[in-house]
């Protein structure tokens, strides 16, 4: 399991195919990725222990967004998948990552005394990743 959090980013999502960049439409804060894989382990006549993996899952969890709530409402209820690609803003937007094939779980609104805007929260996975 890995585990990354980074304070902001800029997040870009899109359905359809996986080949498109997408457009910054988000901007996020308070970020954590969770990237878990599954390993199925085999005992070999010679008593050595090999694993194998079967699987993996990301799980992302977007704290605050800062994005009109019809883009994510029409993204969640895509028919197709969700990709994401996250740029981080303290490397320039030079690095990150990208996940494939998602689908937004949950959307959370909140708002807070003295703050104006609803803050969202997002809770989202996928099953291919690959960063840059």
């Amino acid at each position: 399991m890995e585990d990354y959090a980074f304070p902001e980013a800029f997040l870009h999502l899109w359905t359809g195919s996986h080949t498109a960049s997408g457009n910054v439409i988000l901007y996020v804060q308070n970020l954590t990725i969770n990237q878990t894989y599954e390993w199925d382990t085999t005992k070999s006549l010679s008593g050595t222990y090999r694993d194998h993996g079967v699987g993996q899952a990301a799980q992302l969890q977007f704290g605050r967004l800062y994005s009109p709530s019809a883009y994510v409402d029409r993204l969640a209820n895509a028919k197709t998948a969700v990709h994401f690609k996250l740029t981080f803003n303290h490397f320039g937007g030079s690095a990150g990552w990208i996940y494939y094939s998602g689908r937004l779980d949950s959307v959370g609104l909140a708002a807070s005394l003295g703050n104006g805007a609803f803050m969202m929260s997002v809770a989202a996975h996928a099953n291919i990743w690959t960063g840059f």
